[in-house]
């Protein structure tokens, strides 16, 4: 599943009890939370896709934005 920008901004806690508005969001696997994820920037198609570290399972594509300069 590739995300973009805005609906990483609309992503929220796992915890539907958490109140907080957190300025980061972990992306975990739900088939392995309690495990490392391997996130590696896939050239062919200029995505940043993280894995679970057990069993391989893709937890998100993350679409990069084309262009653009350096800052």
């Amino acid at each position: 599943m590739a995300l973009l920008r805005h609906q990483l901004d609309l992503m929220q806690c796992d915890d539907p009890a958490c109140a907080i508005a957190h300025e980061r969001v972990y992306l975990h696997s739900r088939c392995h939370p309690e495990i490392p994820v391997f996130v590696y920037y896939d050239r062919p198609t200029g995505n940043i896709v993280a894995e679970c570290a057990l069993c391989g399972e893709q937890i998100v594509e993350i679409s990069v934005a084309e262009g653009g300069t350096v800052q």
